[in-house]
């Protein structure tokens, strides 16, 4: 387990604090080189690198709290020179913590295919599909610097919102700069330099600063803030610094609608034994702005145990009154209400119906006659409507008698830790 005490005692030079922090990450390190320079004697290589550096270095690490994020950098950083040396680079800039393979992904059909992905999507599946992480958390492992949500519009255009979090309040007037390296898979140099100006608006912010505790933890709502575009959350959490847990928050309006989860960061640091962590969360809109907002907190486990697979053919085309129905377990079930094969593209419509009804939308997949998977990672669903729940995802093009199935897979609901869930009053 990674303390931040330990980090800061092997920033001091105690040598069987960093022997800690290196057994922590054993399996991490290995899972993480493993899938990326697929041989064993480089896998050992890196990692023995890796280290090294981390030792020489870790004096200069200015968040202990980052140590894990920062590691692995170093590590990825390793892995891809020993690429280099083989003209094959994977552009991963942070990879957050795996978890053992269970014995049982061995004989899962999905699993041999994720195998078989490019490096970097092969990655993200995991992530996704196995670790049980959502696109946003994703995203912003991925990207640090930067998170947000888009599509491609065609060969050489890609739409999305980009959101930034910057540490300190803007001020009214300023200028922009973005410097882009490589988009895509095409490397060179663009430089944006844009003029911002802030604007009036119908923003609302609620400074509730309400804390209830449970057991070892503290949780306090620090604030709430709703514009036309998203839902921001505030919060910090005291907890024993040896815990280990990372707590997540879902979020609900008064009649009971589930917000999307977005991108999200956070800080912390360590007071004796207790550790203070801050954590801002982004969430989809809300409107009408409601009477109360609640926040159900839930500590985030990793996906355990074999990957359960549901699957329905596409017999006939689905409809409202007649949709073609997939099981997520305990979750709830994926309504599929509209297929639309269109001569570049197949447009599925579907609904949710659950516990966890914006999470249940992200397992959607194809699979064709010849038992080919369309995942579509690149491509995330559309939410159409959030308060009703329906999505729409685009999958390739295929012909009218090409045998299709649909697949999702089971979910576990989150355990909501209800003694600390703090419903927010708004006043108009």
């Amino acid at each position: 387990m990674i303390t931040e005490i330990d980090v800061l005692l092997a920033q001091k030079g105690n040598k069987e604090a960093f022997s800690r922090l290196v057994k922590a990450l054993e399996l991490p390190m290995y899972r993480v080189a493993r899938s990326i320079v697929r041989s064993d004697e480089d896998c050992a290589d890196a990692i023995q690198e890796t280290i090294l550096k981390a030792y020489k270095s870790i004096a200069q690490l200015k968040k202990p709290h980052f140590f894990k994020t920062w590691f692995m950098r170093i590590l990825i950083n390793e892995c891809n020179q020993f690429l280099r040396q083989r003209k094959r680079t994977i552009p991963v800039a942070v990879l957050p913590e795996e978890h053992a393979e269970s014995a049982e992904y061995g004989k899962v059909d999905l699993w041999e295919a994720v195998n078989r992905l490019e490096d970097t999507l092969r990655l993200i599946v995991k992530l996704h599909y196995l670790e049980d992480m959502s696109v946003g958390v994703i995203s912003e492992l991925l990207e640090p610097a930067l998170s947000g949500t888009g599509s491609p519009v065609d060969e050489h255009t890609y739409a999305g919102v980009i959101d930034l979090m910057p540490a300190e309040d803007l001020p009214n007037h300023f200028k922009l700069q973005m410097d882009i390296s490589q988009i895509g898979s095409t490397k060179g140099r663009w430089s944006f330099s844009i003029p911002v100006t802030k604007m009036a608006s119908t923003n609302k912010v609620v400074l509730p600063m309400i804390t209830k505790s449970y057991g070892d933890i503290t949780l306090t709502v620090k604030k709430v803030l709703f514009t036309p575009g998203s839902t921001e959350l505030d919060v910090e959490v005291k907890q024993p610094a040896d815990a280990g847990r990372f707590i997540q928050y879902d979020l609900f309006d008064d009649k009971g609608t589930q917000l999307q989860r977005r991108s999200g960061s956070g800080r912390g640091q360590t007071d004796g034994p207790i550790s203070i962590s801050t954590f801002s969360q982004r969430y989809g809109p809300v409107s009408p702005l409601p009477k109360t907002i609640t926040i159900r907190p839930f500590v985030d486990l990793p996906f355990q145990g074999p990957l359960t697979e549901s699957k329905a053919p596409l017999d006939q085309m689905p409809t409202e009154e007649k949709p073609i129905s997939l099981s997520q377990g305990e979750a709830g079930h994926l309504l599929i209400t509209q297929v639309e094969r269109l001569p570049d593209k197949t447009l599925v419509h579907y609904r949710t119906e659950g516990l966890i009804p914006q999470e249940q939308a992200n397992p959607l997949w194809i699979e064709d006659s010849g038992g080919n998977k369309y995942l579509q990672l690149q491509k995330p669903s559309i939410t159409v409507d959030p308060v009703h729940y329906r999505f729409v995802k685009e999958f390739p093009a295929f012909t009218e008698k090409e045998q299709l199935t649909f697949v999702t897979r089971e979910l576990t609901p989150p355990g909501y830790l209800k003694e600390l869930e703090i419903t927010v009053p708004l006043e108009p």
